[in-house]
């Protein structure tokens, strides 16, 4: 019986919404993230937590104290400390911090600001989790409320990405859902990433920005909740003759038969359908890991980013 940790982060915070720095300082929720807290709390009416921890952090806090349930507060699940940064935009850092960006440039693991650095901030939230997860029984079921760099971390050496200069997955969305998943045998897989449905009824699902021009991944067909398609194929049942180009004895790579469906809809959100395994093998394939990411399940959705870099948006993203 495998143990199991839900990553929420935080609702959009007045820096996010002005697009500023924010590390450790305290930013309050925008109108917009108040209301991002109160649809996570619906969604998760029904579902129930052993445990429930929050960063004690203003934005982390309110967004936990809209589950209207009992939480733990925690500084070990703060956000990466930047520093001198912390406010700024991010043309005032290029400004004032131009060495310093330099020197990260190069590949410098160096403290942000004067604050901490992606190592040591790694390494804090690695130990925060393995505590965490040796504090669950078997088959018990934790949730953190936290913020996007604490769970970039988290899945990004989940999957065995840090090493990589560019993590094939997107940035985190606003109290959206990620769920990692511990076996008996020490192994972790994700089995839901960047989940933000619950946000549909503030027309911020399908992301605007990132799944506009995306494919999306579906374990079957397609479920209304998950917005308009321009278009749906299903790969099990063979695509148009005109889009394969590949012979019937080859396999196509997940690039290969997302380009050739891309093709005819290149500005537009299309839906391909595959079997559970395929959808899993395929987005294991553009992350270059493998028996990382668990099986998704019936009717579950993952968008891929195709327009200027291919990365993992979102994955098990289900009704």
């Amino acid at each position: 019986m495998a143990r199991r940790i839900t990553l929420v982060r935080h609702g959009e915070s007045l820096s996010n919404l002005n697009q500023r720095w924010q590390g450790q300082g305290n930013s309050a929720l925008s109108e917009l993230g108040r209301a991002q807290a109160r649809a996570l709390a619906t969604r998760f009416a029904e579902r129930a937590f052993t445990r429930i921890v929050a960063s004690d952090l203003e934005r982390a806090d309110h967004t936990a104290r809209a589950l209207e349930r009992k939480y733990e507060s925690s500084t070990r699940f703060r956000e990466l400390d930047v520093g001198a940064w912390d406010g700024l935009t991010r043309d005032e850092v290029a400004t004032r911090f131009a060495d310093e960006l330099a020197r990260l440039e190069a590949g410098e693991d160096l403290a942000l600001g004067g604050g901490e650095s992606y190592g040591g901030f790694c390494a804090r939230v690695d130990g925060a989790l393995a505590e965490l997860r040796d504090a669950l029984a078997p088959d018990e079921h934790a949730l953190v409320v936290c913020h996007g760099g604490v769970i970039g971390a988290a899945v990004s050496g989940a999957l065995g990405l840090r090493a990589q200069r560019e993590v094939p997955i997107s940035r985190v969305f606003n109290t959206s859902i990620s769920e990692l998943e511990y076996a008996d045998d020490g192994r972790v897989s994700m089995r839901v990433y960047n989940d933000s449905l619950h946000l549909a009824g503030l027309s911020l699902f399908p992301h605007p920005i990132e799944t506009r021009t995306a494919i999306a991944l579906v374990v079957g067909a397609p479920d209304p909740a998950f917005g308009a398609f321009a278009a749906h194929y299903d790969y099990e049942l063979g695509l148009d003759p005109g889009i394969c180009t590949w012979t019937d004895d080859e396999t196509p790579t997940f690039l290969e038969v997302a380009g050739a469906v891309r093709m005819r809809h290149a500005e537009h959100r299309i839906a391909l359908s595959a079997s559970s395994a395929r959808v899993q093998a395929w987005s294991h394939e553009l992350l270059g890991a493998e028996d990382k990411l668990a099986a998704p399940a019936a009717g579950a959705l993952g968008h891929v980013m195709l327009d200027g870099r291919v990365a993992l948006i979102d994955y098990g993203v289900s009704v």
